[in-house]
């Protein structure tokens, strides 16, 4: 009978993989059109458009053409249904065209283009309407439109179920378009499918059992062989394909969408700061200065991240720019982050929990897969610090002396990374006080073992330490530049914190679960670890109170959260945090370690359970009611844009049945089903944050990107601007062009100066900043919009004195009188000019 049903299930999910496999081929029709920007600003939208309701835009067209390009959103969601486009002379109300497309196939905030099957034809300017509805049900999600406020597009109107609206919908005239089948990406997505249905179904067909201890024994092979297969195929997980939203949208290769999910505008750093840094530094052959972030000369290591000497060795991540290239480089810092991560969190866990397996793989998918660090596209103190203490416990287990050589290897270059690759104090501090008390631990766990170590052992432990400091030395003294700059910023340098009011952020973790699937505002901010505190500290006080002997591990962790408990809750007196260097750090970044430490708590005081230890069964439900009460309260309060309370509901009694398995006296089946599941959510959800991209052809397939390496190998030393687009000055690094309104990770103070001789606006430029440049005929203003965005007015007459050559605008700047300028470029919404006489400007 269960071999009967193990087949049904089997075939089932074949059958599911095959309906999987069709509805990719469906999505893989894409429209190529030329568009002409009628610069309409996207400031809200026309709301969901289900069954009964009608969108019409009026326009004129002098040419043919053959179709209309709108940008779309789909509330972040996975849409269905049809969206049917009828296009009508206005002027005898004559259908010329009609089409359905599949919804499925409309990416959230990208241009879409309606294509109709003949081009249509003018013989004369006419005016035409466009009118889009769609067979969505009431219980299905639907797309929407983007559109502007104001009346941006005097050629025509918006009508929304036949009422006029002040605005217009945001929207271009599409030309020579066509429809083609993107076969590459279809057999991307296809292979996928077939992998991940081939390992489901593989559950049906062998023994369960026996196959988890083959992938056990064999994790850190497959982990090899997974990281192979995605650098191989060029897989990442950034965001850049948000490129697509502001150079020239829709067109490049097929590859300029994700293969999987959906880029995330809102992690900017990553996407809009981070990678194109990355790609400026191959253009220098990752030698010791780059010249084209900020389109000043500055050290690599602080404009890239990237410098090909023996400080390379504290970033074992980007070695694979320095061997294959930006291409294979973003892939392999992406995979190694993604893969090693989760297989370090893992080796951890089971130290801490004394080699407990599934109890080690809830722990290390809480860990990994939290939001917290999905959206903030892995932070390296969770890698790198767990790395090293693992290395450090494989050193002092080991006795063959050339495989310790290898352990001590690996704790030199991942303590080299914690320390000093990303420097960030306000998690570092922190989670350098956990790392430093489960140092301890593990010291006091071999110290008979360390009594007994010759003059070889110690000459090993010495040089690695040697080794680990000489790896550390080398990147700061490379990086001394940045160091100094950053300390002098108003923001971040100069910010100090005592502490406080941040204690609740540990109840906020239940809305985490549905940022990567619901609309929220700053889901980055709102991260958390699955923590289930104050649940964790309560626990393993009751536990090591009780205790007889005294567990040395849970004491020093219950020590350490209790201190960074009160520093969350009150202010710290000045002495006090100075001296434990909580300065450098902020309550609310501390808060996202206190939630990875009550993980670790948690892990430590359940795997020290006896077989009848654990709370009894009422305790425990009281115990997890009343916590989860708060908590789903709490989340709610969060999220008022989530309108449902039952999402809540639900998602609280998956979490904290799970707790309950654990925490009380339950049998090991319903306590290894409980976090088998919990350990689903958590990877299914953590996956779903961040996209699955191919290559970088979201930057270079952009025919605006050949055309500025085109123009920056006759002169790679002209300076660029670029206006009125806010990742236009990065797409232009990325693409070997110098600009200087490239994110300005440190203030370009000599730049500052040339407008504000006396220093009078430096409050607002001397901090990492985002730079939006406007051109006026007026004189130079500048304002701070927020922490790290500068909106700059910036007077024509004033190019001069930056030595500027060469802008990049996304639409037409010949009506500007004071701004003599040649055109060089013009496609899809993008414009390059030279400026005229650029020669005779004063050199910076």
């Amino acid at each position: 009978m269960k071999k009967k049903i193990r087949w049904a299930v089997f075939l089932l999910l074949m059958l599911t993989m095959a309906g999987c496999i069709i509805l990719q081929s469906q999505r893989s029709w894409k429209g190529e059109a030329k568009t002409s920007s009628l610069r309409i600003e996207n400031q809200a939208n026309v709301g969901e458009i289900r069954k009964g309701t009608e969108i019409a835009q009026t326009f004129t067209a002098d040419r043919n053409f053959s179709g209309v390009s709108l940008l779309m959103a789909t509330f972040d969601k996975r849409v269905y249904g049809g969206i049917h486009v009828k296009l009508l002379e206005e002027k005898n109300g004559q259908v010329l065209a009609e089409k359905t497309y599949y919804a499925g196939s409309v990416e959230d905030n990208a241009l879409y283009h309606f294509l109709f099957e003949e081009e249509i034809e003018v013989s004369a300017p006419a005016e035409y309407r466009v009118v889009i509805t769609s067979d969505t049900g009431r219980f299905q999600n639907g797309v929407t439109i983007w559109n502007s406020l104001e009346d941006q597009y005097q050629e025509g109107e918006l009508y929304i179920n036949g009422e006029q609206q002040s605005g217009d919908l945001v929207f271009r005239i599409a030309y020579q378009g066509k429809m083609e089948y993107q076969w590459g990406m279809f057999l991307h997505r296809a292979v996928l499918l077939i992998l991940l249905f081939s390992f489901l179904g593989a559950h049906c067909l062998l023994n369960i059992r026996s196959m988890y201890q083959w992938i056990f024994e064999k994790r850190v092979w497959i982990s090899l062989g997974v990281f192979a297969f995605l650098v191989v195929n060029r897989y990442h997980f950034s965001s850049i394909g948000q490129f697509d939203q502001y150079i020239q949208p829709g067109d490049g290769s097929q590859y300029a969408a994700p293969v999987a999910g959906q880029s995330r505008a809102i992690r900017s750093d990553e996407w809009m700061l981070g990678v194109p840094r990355f790609l400026s530094a191959e253009y220098s052959d990752y030698g010791k200065y780059n010249q084209i972030v900020r389109a000043e000369k500055t050290t690599n290591l602080s404009a890239s991240g990237l410098y090909r000497s023996y400080s390379a060795l504290a970033q074992p991540m980007d070695w694979g720019f320095y061997l294959f290239g930006s291409e294979i480089g973003l892939s392999f810092r992406w995979c190694f982050k993604m893969v090693f991560g989760f297989l370090f969190s893992y080796e951890f866990c089971l130290i801490l929990t004394r080699r407990k397996r599934l109890l080690s793989l809830a722990g290390a998918s809480l860990i990994w897969f939290s939001s917290c660090n999905m959206w903030w596209s892995t932070m390296n103190w969770i890698l790198a610090g767990e790395a090293a203490l693992v290395f450090v416990w494989y050193f002092l287990e080991e006795r063959d002396r050339r495989k310790r050589i290898l352990w001590g290897l690996g704790l030199a270059v991942s303590a080299s990374c914690f320390l000093v690759v990303d420097l960030y104090p306000a998690w570092q501090v922190p989670a350098g006080y956990l790392y430093l008390l489960v140092l301890i631990w593990m010291i006091a766990e071999h110290w008979q073992d360390i009594r007994s170590y010759r003059w070889k052992d110690w000459l090993m432990a010495v040089g690695c330490l040697v080794f680990l400091f000489s790896i550390a030395g080398a990147y700061l003294l490379n990086d001394m530049e940045y160091l100094t700059d950053i300390m002098n910023t108003k923001y971040p340098g100069q910010r100090v914190s005592y502490g406080g009011r941040s204690i609740q952020q540990l109840l906020g973790y239940l809305p985490t679960f549905l940022t990567s699937l619901e609309h929220y505002a700053n889901p980055s901010e709102a991260g958390r670890f699955v923590s289930f505190f104050p649940i964790p500290w309560a626990l393993s006080l009751v536990v090591f109170v009780r205790s007889r002997k005294k567990d040395l591990l849970t004491g020093l962790l219950l020590g350490g959260s209790t201190f960074l408990s009160l520093y969350c809750m009150v202010e710290l007196p000045g002495f006090l945090a100075r001296i434990s260097l909580l300065t450098y750090s902020t309550p609310e970044r501390t808060a996202l370690v206190l939630g990875f430490a009550q993980i670790l708590l948690l892990l430590v005081t359940v795997s020290r359970f006896e077989e009848r230890e654990g709370l009894s069964l009422p305790a425990g439900i009281l115990t997890v009611v009343l916590t989860g009460i708060v908590t789903v309260w709490y989340g709610r309060q969060c999220c008022p844009e989530y309108p449902k309370w039952i999402y809540f509901v639900f998602l609280g009694i998956l979490v904290f049945g799970s707790l309950l398995t654990l925490i009380s006296r339950f049998g090991e089946n319903v306590r290894q089903w409980a976090l088998a599941g919990l350990s689903l959510l958590l990877i299914v959800t953590g996956l779903r944050v961040n996209p699955l991209m191919c290559g970088l052809d979201a930057i270079r397939s952009k025919p605006a990107a050949e055309a500025v390496a085109e123009i920056t190998e006759q002169d790679s030393t002209g300076k660029w601007l670029a206006v009125e687009n806010i990742a236009a000055g990065n797409f232009l690094i990325a693409c070997g062009a110098p600009a200087i309104n490239s994110v300005n990770y440190i203030p370009n103070m000599e730049l500052w100066k040339k407008l504000d001789p006396k220093g009078e606006k430096e409050e607002i430029y001397n901090r990492y900043a985002h730079i939006l440049v406007y051109l006026t005929e007026e004189e130079t203003e500048m304002e701070l919009v927020q922490a790290d965005l500068i909106n700059l007015k910036l007077s024509c007459q004033d190019l001069k004195k930056l030595g500027i050559t060469y802008l990049f605008s996304s639409h037409s700047l010949e009506e500007l009188e004071d701004l003599p300028v040649k055109s060089l470029y013009e496609e899809n919404g993008v414009y390059i000019y030279s400026i005229e006489n650029s020669s005779g400007f004063p050199a910076e």
